[in-house]
């Protein structure tokens, strides 16, 4: 029997989705010579012809999606989850521009 004292640290994400309800998620790869660190949930990115995410830019003709879960990017590329349809709050996702908005017809932000 383990007597010692054994403490457990959960850290919550940022929560960027208004409601989870009707919320539609993707896979998604992050491009890892595109980031570095810590990548954000809320962030807009752009998934290009490669099949790789990147941070949105304006120019992008590129599919638009939300990255759904905080991420740490060190060097090789990342599998995680994408929010491609559903209610967001939009002060608390980083990169949205107009652009973005119109190109997420099935995003609401509020």
């Amino acid at each position: 029997m383990n007597l010692n004292r054994r403490e457990t640290t959960y850290v919550s994400g940022q929560e960027y989705l208004y409601t989870s309800a009707g919320a539609i998620m993707d896979a998604v790869t992050l491009d890892a010579t595109k980031f570095t660190g810590e990548v954000k949930a809320g962030t807009a990115l752009s998934i290009q012809a490669n099949g790789k995410a990147k941070p949105w830019e304006d120019t992008d003709t590129g599919r638009a999606v939300i990255l759904d879960r905080t991420e740490k990017v060190d060097g090789q590329d990342i599998v995680s989850t994408c929010l491609i349809a559903g209610i967001v709050k939009a002060a608390k996702c980083t990169g949205l521009t107009d652009a973005f908005k119109q190109k997420t017809k099935n995003i609401e932000y509020v």
